[in-house]
């Protein structure tokens, strides 16, 4: 059959059930859940575009509409371009514009730079591979952290560490590092 299906004017939400109780704004749906949500320049997915739709799918997802938070449960994948998210639990929170992935993290994020090379060309995209058990990014700050043996790989430079911090630039590239800790 069909499945059942919620639509707003910043997304769509397919799953196998939903339910919404409108005194306190939530939706909760269950069941191969597969959303789309334009964030509207707000929260979007570490180095992915402010603006660029999210996707996703997970077993569970709550809604608070009045709060604009949003929580994925079970096996999470979300995706904005080529931006690829997987976790046990990812948690929105639009009005602070922080995103928080827990449980077996592993992050796949593809900036392609502004710049061009001295030939004139595109310079070449940076590809940064992530993965720990708690990634928090704020992008305000456009900062992330990720805790527990967490590890990161971006071109030729690695690092391990219990907890590591990095600082986004303006362009979303990798601007500052500090890991500490040792796995």
């Amino acid at each position: 059959g069909w499945p059942a299906e919620y639509r707003g004017p910043r997304g769509a939400l397919p799953a196998a059930s939903l339910a919404y109780q409108r005194r306190p704004g939530q939706l909760d749906a269950s069941g191969g859940v597969k959303g789309t949500f334009r964030a509207g320049g707000e929260t979007g997915l570490p180095g992915g575009e402010p603006g660029e739709p999210v996707f996703s799918e997970s077993d569970l997802l709550t809604l608070l509409v009045r709060e604009k938070k949003m929580t994925l449960t079970g096996h999470v994948r979300a995706w904005q371009k080529e931006n690829v998210l997987r976790c046990a639990t990812l948690t929105l929170d639009d009005p602070a514009k922080t995103l928080r992935a827990q449980g077996e993290v592993k992050a796949f994020l593809r900036r392609k730079p502004q710049a061009t090379t001295a030939k004139g060309g595109s310079a070449a995209s940076e590809t940064v591979n992530a993965s720990g058990e708690l990634l928090t990014y704020r992008e305000r700050e456009r900062t992330v952290r990720i805790e527990g043996q967490s590890s990161v790989q971006s071109g030729p430079w690695v690092t391990n560490a219990d907890i590591l911090d990095l600082k986004l630039g303006a362009d979303r590239s990798i601007e500052y590092a500090e890991s500490r800790g040792t796995r």
